[in-house]
């Protein structure tokens, strides 16, 4: 088998986010990045599937500038075999529609069983590329995948999905097919010294996004960002002598207002 994980280079999530000047970008150059927490648990499915099947190959790719390469040497340490850089230099594509027509113009030649996508990515949470990707591909696409089973010589897939409401839909497919990972799929394993060390030797292939063939005009326009702003509401409660009454109206608001009590 054939596998390839789309992996996306993104902010830490425990990152103090700016904006930049325009307010139409967050400011970048004091970001500490990871790769995407779902991406994460695609490429973990994607490595213990290699390890029930030998002969299997995985692939990791993404778009972007010279910084994601991080991100590909992560998912090298994890365990994967090779990975495809897509050069976006100036980082201007930002459109998911236009970053899935990029991933999906490299991944239909390269004869792959399999593509993982994170569900979706924890930056600008589109939710939308993997899907994408499968349209484009015209191949199966199973989203939210809790747990994931391969019959390598039937060349079939079977998802167990998690969905609205802790609901499980079982759906199965013939390869190729393309699964998005959810949170619960498994426990991605930690990047080993070995593993680290060698993912400096293993291959990554570059291609210049603006050389796929690609239109990259995108029908997206930012015109602006803004943090935010969360004002905390504030309730005072009187007691009366004994405080009991106060203690009363306590939990009835944890109940009925705050939610946090049954």
């Amino acid at each position: 088998m054939r596998i390839i994980c789309c992996v996306k280079h993104v902010p830490d999530t425990n990152a103090q986010i700016q904006l930049a000047a325009n307010k139409k970008d967050i400011a970048r150059e004091a970001i500490s990045y990871v790769m995407s927490p779902y991406d994460e648990f695609a490429v973990e499915e994607a490595l213990r599937i290699r390890e029930k099947n030998p002969g299997t190959t995985v692939a990791v790719i993404t778009l972007g500038p010279e910084r994601v390469d991080q991100v590909l040497r992560t998912g090298l340490a994890m365990g994967a075999d090779e990975a495809i850089h897509i050069l976006d230099p100036d980082s201007s594509i930002t459109d998911p529609l236009i970053v899935a027509r990029c991933l999906a113009q490299v991944i239909k030649s390269g004869g792959y069983d399999i593509v993982f996508c994170g569900r979706q990515a924890v930056d600008n949470d589109a939710f939308q590329v993997g899907s994408a990707i499968a349209t484009m591909l015209n191949v199966a696409g199973m989203t939210l995948a809790g747990k994931v089973e391969v019959d390598a010589n039937a060349k079939k897939v079977k998802v167990e999905r998690i969905v609205e409401g802790g609901t499980r839909q079982i759906i199965s497919g013939s390869f190729p097919v393309l699964i998005t990972a959810q949170k619960g799929l498994n426990e991605p394993r930690f990047a080993s010294l070995p593993g680290i060390m060698k993912a400096k030797s293993k291959p990554v292939t570059k291609k210049n996004a603006a050389e796929l063939g690609v239109d990259l005009n995108t029908k997206m326009i930012i015109e602006l960002l803004e943090v935010p702003v969360y004002q905390r509401k504030k309730r005072v409660i009187q007691a009366g002598e004994d405080g009991k009454s106060a203690v009363k109206q306590l939990i009835e608001l944890l109940r009925t207002e705050a939610k946090v009590l049954e």
